[in-house]
């Protein structure tokens, strides 16, 4: 039983895995994530730079012992760590376009967003983490199953994990573009202390777009997995390497390199990063209705400093 349980993950990666296609996009994938440490060098964006980091790791790992597979196709660790490492890798690049989107509302649009920047950080994290929990878990129970039984119920995790993901990201794509949207409007809906030259908003608007398709594009990767894990390790999905190749490999890469192209440090800088955050024991934005937004200070005053068109001073934390 145990060797006939092996021969699905045989099928479904084995020796028509590409090994110079999966190395090709190791290498490519470990030159991001060397950018991303330069770009962390500059503009010391940790939040953003250490999440790309941990996820485009686990994409050269992901696709380092997926190329290993093409020799040892039977290897029960390889193909788990395959899974695992191409399975969680999208909630750290989601996380970070969490983080941009919610920086994004501090700098511009907070009195649009019926959800706080720290909000839409820690809603949006939390499903992911539910998510990617249910298809780790899925996969190892997948994998290392003794019968079709418990194979089965690796599955239905997976296809759990997979569908929150998705309806996750549908709710955060309908309120990502809501928000992008109204940045593209009037200059009077913009922060009035801010810069709202035409350069600057067309630079703000190109990072958006890239944000927005990124995102789009971690979507349709997990709409694949939908299909993969429905139709089975063995089915018609998981066998063809040229979906996989589209889907996933390709899907994953153009996304990554919109989000390289478009580092937040590059459009706020070191210290705007860090003015940005939304450390609440600083200041508190709520929100009003119409055009108009005020921020709170520590003791529940308008703080002055805001009052008069000059910014809080940036976060400590």
């Amino acid at each position: 039983m145990e060797q006939y349980l092996l021969l699905w993950w045989e099928l479904s990666i084995g020796p028509s895995n590409s090994v110079g296609l999966n190395i090709f996009f190791a290498i490519v994938f470990a030159f991001f994530l060397s950018l991303q440490l330069h770009f962390l060098r500059l503009w010391r964006t940790w939040s953003y730079s250490s999440s790309m980091i941990a996820g485009l790791a686990l994409e050269v790992g992901g696709y380092g012992t997926r190329a290993t597979l093409h020799y040892y196709p039977l290897s029960r660790n390889l193909f788990l760590a395959t899974n695992l490492c191409l399975t969680i890798a999208p909630i750290f690049f989601l996380a970070a376009i969490y983080l941009v989107l919610a920086r994004m509302i501090v700098r511009y649009e907070i009195h649009d967003s019926f959800i706080s920047p720290r909000g839409i950080f820690l809603i949006f994290t939390s499903s992911d983490t539910v998510s990617t929990v249910l298809q780790s878990v899925g996969v190892g129970i997948a994998i290392l199953a003794p019968t079709w039984t418990t194979q089965n119920l690796g599955l239905h995790l997976l296809l759990a994990g997979v569908c929150l993901q998705v309806v996750s990201l549908l709710i955060f794509i309908y309120f990502m573009f809501g928000l992008f949207k109204n940045m593209g409007g009037p200059v009077t809906a913009w922060r009035a202390d801010r810069d709202v030259s035409v350069y600057a908003r067309q630079s703000y608007g190109s990072c958006c777009s890239l944000y927005f398709s990124a995102t789009v594009l971690i979507l349709i990767r997990s709409a694949y997995r939908i299909a993969l894990y429905a139709r089975g390790f063995d089915g018609d999905v998981a066998t063809d390497q040229r979906l996989f190749g589209t889907f996933e490999t390709a899907a994953m890469f153009v996304a990554l390199l919109k989000m390289t192209a478009s580092p937040p440090g590059w459009f706020m800088g070191r210290e705007g990063w860090k003015l940005d955050g939304w450390d609440e024991k600083r200041w508190e934005v709520i929100e009003t209705y119409g055009s108009q937004s005020s921020t709170l200070g520590r003791g529940g005053e308008e703080s002055d400093t805001f009052r008069n068109g000059q910014l809080p001073p940036p976060c400590e934390a």
